[in-house]
């Protein structure tokens, strides 16, 4: 799945790169209100799209947008520059944590050539991206160990859960009905001797006993 992230979002930075250097790279503005209009058209099929289509497709759609509004206002002396650097934040979060490890030698490249670099200092944006990228991968990494432990704590709730019923429907059923059925049996029993019969009555107690522990026991798991 990484992979194929990757390739689309390599294939973004070349689709936007070939606008940057061609004629039209003056139409930024009605490109990046496009790419708003295609974002807001998309909630009206949400419900058609899985979550990992929706995700690449926002994600696509996001590195597509900062890369017009950069290249249109500048480049690499851009002021709003800043936005490629929350790029690859987003990116780690919306997708996986490696993704800016991959990303950002193509946006390296991309600016290195859609810009017109006339002196050095205008390189030094590019010099942040290996400072950028691995709090980036950092960040996203803590942000996907959160979910795995929110869903790990979801898992472990919903089996609590279903042992709790289970336990529930044995004490009621199967735990209740046979102590019953052993209460009658014994009380059937023909022809005790004195000797026989006081253990036959603490039997008796010690089922009843049983079954008070099982009411109290249902009550308490029912009452948490």
């Amino acid at each position: 799945m990484e992979q194929k992230y990757a390739i689309v979002l390599r294939c973004t930075v070349c689709l936007i790169f070939i606008w940057a250097i061609s004629p039209y790279q003056s139409f930024g503005v009605q490109i990046a209100a496009s790419l708003l209009a295609i974002y807001v058209t998309k909630f009206a099929f949400r419900h058609h799209l899985s979550i990992t289509t929706e995700t690449l497709i926002d994600s696509t759609i996001l590195t597509a947008l900062t890369l017009t509004i950069v290249s249109s206002s500048g480049g690499l002396t851009s002021p709003v520059f800043f936005l490629v650097y929350f790029l690859l934040f987003i990116l780690s979060l919306l997708l996986t944590p490696t993704i800016p490890l991959i990303i950002s030698f193509a946006l390296i490249l991309y600016f290195l050539f859609s810009s017109s670099i006339s002196t050095q200092s205008e390189l030094i944006p590019l010099l942040s991206f290996p400072l950028i990228t691995p709090l980036a991968v950092y960040f996203g990494r803590q942000h996907k160990g959160r979910l795995h432990a929110q869903h790990d704590a979801m898992h472990l709730t919903e089996t609590v859960r279903r042992e709790t019923q289970d336990v529930l429907l044995w004490i009621s059923t199967t735990f209740t009905r046979n102590l019953e059925e052993l209460h009658t049996e014994i009380e059937k029993i023909p022809n005790l001797t004195d000797l026989q019969w006081p253990h036959i009555k603490k039997l008796q107690q010690t089922i009843i006993r049983l079954s008070k522990m099982g009411r109290k026991l249902q009550d308490a798991i029912e009452e948490d």
